[in-house]
C-alpha cells in the first residue's frame, strides 16, 4: 500500500539554488509513488507539471507523473505494469511515449529525444514546463535541470513559449494533462475534475481529437447536435465561451482554446485567451 504525501503549502522556487534539488525531491516524495525509483533506469527525469507545481507550492496529494528516461519507454512501462499490475496506453509509438496507470495514479514514460537531457528540455513547450530534476541514483544527488531560465519564469509569475515549432513537432503534449473519460463523460485538467454540461464536453472531445489544428465552427457545431448548424447561429461560440472560462478556471494563466478569425477554434494550451 502506498501513502499519499500530502500537498506542499509554500512554494519552494525562490529557495537557496545549492538547497533546490533536495527540496524539491521532498517535495515530489518519490518514496510514495507506486513504482519505486530503483526500479527506473539511471538518468530518469522528472519533468513538466509536477516538477512546476512543486517549485510553486500547489502540487497535489497524488499528482500526474512525467518522467522522461533513456532507452524505450514503452517497453519500460509494460515490464512495469506488468511487475505492479498496471494497464499501459501507447500514446506515441514512433517516439515511445506510454501511459502507466497503477495504484490510481497516472505516469507518463517518454523516450528521451536527443543527446543530453538539456536538448530533451529544449524542445518543450514554455520555459516554466522545461525544468526537469533528475533522481538521484547509484550513489548520485539528485540534479535540477533548466537550460531555458524556467525557473525565473516561474519566480516572475511569467509564460515564455520556447517555440512554435515546438508544440507543432509534438501536438499531443498539449493533451497531457487533460483526461477525457468518453465513457463517463467526465475531464480532468491537471488532476482536477471539471464540470462540464453535454455541450462543453462535446466541444472539447472534437478539439482533442486534432490538437493544434483549427476545427471550423461547422464541425463544432456537428459533434454537438448534427444537422444543426446555421452559419449565423453564435451557440458554438456562447459554448466555446463557456467551456474557455472553466478551463481558464482549472488552470490559470492558459487560454487552451484560442479563436483562429475567420476560422474556428483550436486547442493550443499556453496561448492566450482570445485570438490569434
Amino acid at each position: 500500500m502506498h501513502m499519499t504525501p500530502r500537498p506542499c503549502q509554500a512554494p519552494i522556487v525562490t529557495c537557496d539554488p545549492g538547497q533546490l534539488p533536495a527540496s524539491l525531491l521532498q517535495v515530489l516524495a518519490p518514496e510514495h509513488w507506486p513504482v519505486r525509483p530503483d526500479s527506473l533506469p539511471p538518468g530518469t527525469a522528472v519533468v513538466g507539471g509536477a516538477v512546476r507545481d512543486a517549485l510553486l507550492g500547489r502540487l497535489a496529494a497524488q499528482p500526474d507523473l512525467d518522467l522522461v528516461v533513456q532507452g524505450d519507454a514503452v517497453a519500460l512501462a509494460r515490464a512495469l505494469a506488468k511487475r505492479q499490475g498496471g494497464s499501459v496506453v501507447v500514446l506515441d509509438a514512433k517516439r515511445s511515449i506510454a501511459r502507466l496507470v497503477v495504484g490510481g495514479w497516472t505516469i507518463d514514460l517518454a523516450r528521451r529525444i536527443g543527446d543530453s537531457l538539456e536538448e530533451d528540455l529544449l524542445r518543450r513547450d514554455y520555459g516554466a514546463n522545461a525544468i526537469a530534476l533528475e533522481l538521484p541514483a547509484e550513489g548520485k544527488p539528485p540534479t535540477l535541470r533548466d537550460p531555458s531560465g524556467g525557473l525565473a519564469d516561474l519566480a516572475a509569475g511569467e509564460l515564455r513559449a520556447l517555440g512554435e515549432t515546438n508544440l507543432l513537432e509534438d501536438p499531443l503534449r498539449l493533451l497531457r494533462g487533460l483526461r477525457l473519460d468518453r465513457v463517463r463523460r467526465e475531464v480532468t485538467l491537471n488532476g482536477q475534475r471539471m464540470a462540464l454540461t453535454e455541450a462543453e464536453f462535446k466541444l472539447l472531445e472534437a478539439l482533442s481529437r486534432e490538437p493544434g489544428q483549427t476545427v471550423s465552427r461547422e464541425a463544432l457545431s456537428t459533434a454537438m447536435q448534427p444537422g444543426a448548424y446555421r452559419p449565423q447561429d453564435r451557440t458554438v461560440d456562447s459554448q466555446i465561451y463557456r467551456l474557455r472560462g472553466k478551463l481558464q478556471a482549472a488552470d490559470p494563466g492558459c487560454g487552451w482554446i484560442a479563436t483562429v478569425r475567420g476560422q474556428g477554434y483550436a486547442l493550443r494550451a499556453g496561448h492566450p485567451a482570445g485570438s490569434i
